[in-house]
């Protein structure tokens, strides 16, 4: 699950650590049987608590708070859910905090970095169930919690390469160095694509890359499938993908 993905390595170690002892009480208050006189927590609290954690995680993998500022936050999810009177869950982040972390993922070079490219390969996963999940459901009918393939089974590729990208397979559509710098690390040049590719197809021109993610499974990776209707990849193209996923990031996570 996505933050599985985040507590075991998607994450700085002590802000995993953190998430998971979050988690963890979360499931105990979920599945507890009333065995010390209070009840089960509500679906729909529970639900709203999963939504305010995957933010919450999220934040931390974006903007790198202090510790001090992770415990602030941690402790008071854990009072809001001991709030045994409160039906609904109050957010963790304030909109601004939010607005940091948006921009943190979707203008950042989370690409250059492992530690990075872990987030962002969580961030993908999550998407991409969330996405099999919508487009999978009549509209008027509330989505269940997406089961999330995990961003481990799976590995995170630029499709535009960071290196020995050469004239002749890419040097038409990129002519602009700085253009590449730009985007190179950016989510809209990552995907998610199974099994490990070699060298040769992760450094190869877009019209073989376009093979390979037209035949991974639109019920699983429907981001990575949606690629094999290009014919190429350039900056124009980059800005829309961009615009699209930020838009389906938006849909998924907001503040309440």
């Amino acid at each position: 699950s996505f933050l599985r993905d985040l507590a075991t390595g998607g994450l700085p170690a002590a802000a995993g650590e953190g998430l998971e002892t979050v988690v963890l009480d979360l499931l105990l208050k979920a599945e507890r049987a009333g065995e010390d006189g209070r009840p089960p927590l509500a679906l729909k609290r529970l639900e709203e608590s999963v939504h305010d954690l995957e933010m919450l995680a999220s934040w931390m993998g974006a903007t790198k708070p202090t510790a001090a500022q992770r415990q602030t936050k941690i402790h008071a999810f854990l009072d809001m859910l001991e709030d045994e009177g409160s039906q609904t869950t109050s957010p963790s982040l304030s909109a601004q905090e939010w607005a940091e972390t948006r921009e943190m993922i979707w203008d950042g070079d989370l690409g250059a970095t492992p530690a990075g490219r872990r987030f962002a390969a969580a961030i993908f996963g999550r998407m991409n169930a969330y996405v099999v999940a919508r487009d999978s459901r009549p509209s008027t009918i509330p989505l269940a919690p997406p089961v999330v393939p995990s961003a481990t089974s799976f590995r995170l590729e630029h499709i535009l390469p960071v290196s020995r990208a050469t004239k002749r397979d890419w040097g038409a559509e990129w002519p602009d160095p700085e253009e590449r710098q730009t985007w190179a690390y950016r989510m809209a040049n990552l995907v998610l694509v199974p099994g490990r590719p070699t060298a040769k197809e992760v450094r190869g021109a877009f019209d073989k890359k376009v093979l390979r993610y037209g035949a991974v499974s639109a019920e699983e990776l429907p981001l990575t499938r949606c690629l094999a209707d290009l014919e190429v990849w350039s900056g124009e193209k980059a800005v829309e993908r961009q615009q699209a996923l930020i838009e389906i990031f938006d849909d998924m996570w907001t503040v309440q």
